[in-house]
């Protein structure tokens, strides 16, 4: 019983950013003015404002597009934050890697300020 305890306990510990901290972000995309479209790796995920559930899993090319306006260019890139995992189980980080919850991206409100073609 005691192993099993023992045991439970190590993978609970190993995945503790996936339970803690998830495997995807939300995130706010807006447009000064509204009504951009918003294209995220290439598939139209609708007009700002637009808030949107992204895996951690990817970075990603984000473009606004607007008729009478110059199309503009993000890109969210995730970061790497597996030092809770890493401190409570040493490089036993294979569950959070797995699931990206070892990711976190810089920005979650994305706003673009178009400018008139």
């Amino acid at each position: 019983m005691k192993k099993i305890f023992i045991l439970l306990l190590l993978v609970l510990t190993a995945s503790c950013q996936t339970i803690i901290y998830g495997t995807s972000e939300k995130f706010d995309f807006n447009s000064n003015p509204s009504g951009a479209k918003v294209i995220i790796n290439g598939v139209d995920m609708g007009k700002t404002p637009l808030p949107i559930t992204l895996s951690k899993c990817d970075d990603y090319d984000v473009i606004f597009e607007k008729s009478g306006y110059l199309e503009q260019h993000h890109l969210l890139a995730r970061n790497w934050s597996g030092t809770l995992s890493v401190v409570t189980t040493g490089f036993l980080t294979l569950i959070d890697e797995g699931s990206c919850a070892v990711f976190k991206y810089n920005q979650k409100n994305i706003t673009a300020n178009l400018e008139k073609n």
